[in-house]
């Protein structure tokens, strides 16, 4: 995948451009939600197709950078408040 990403840019959020390359791996058999419920194991008989789509490839990029966007932000709060306290302790004593 490609994103957009500028180095300790908080205020401007990354994202997905569009996908940089996908490779085909090998997968002998593949799980679907069975009829009557549970799951049921299949033999893959075209192993020339992709398991994801590019959309929901593009989706779960998306969603992957959301969650570390969460992460570093509060990543950055608890370096900052670290940072605070240390200078506030200096100061008192």
């Amino acid at each position: 995948m490609s994103v957009n990403i500028e180095a300790n840019a908080l205020t401007k959020p990354r994202s997905i451009h569009n996908i940089k390359s996908k490779q085909i791996g090998s997968k002998k058999s593949v799980i679907k939600i069975g009829e009557n419920g549970g799951t049921v194991e299949h033999e893959v008989i075209d192993k020339n197709n992709y398991s994801v789509n590019d959309e929901d490839l593009l989706r779960l990029g998306d969603i992957a950078v959301q969650v570390f966007n969460f992460h570093a932000y509060k990543i950055y709060l608890i370096k900052y408040m670290y940072r605070y306290t240390r200078i506030m302790a200096t100061l008192e004593t």
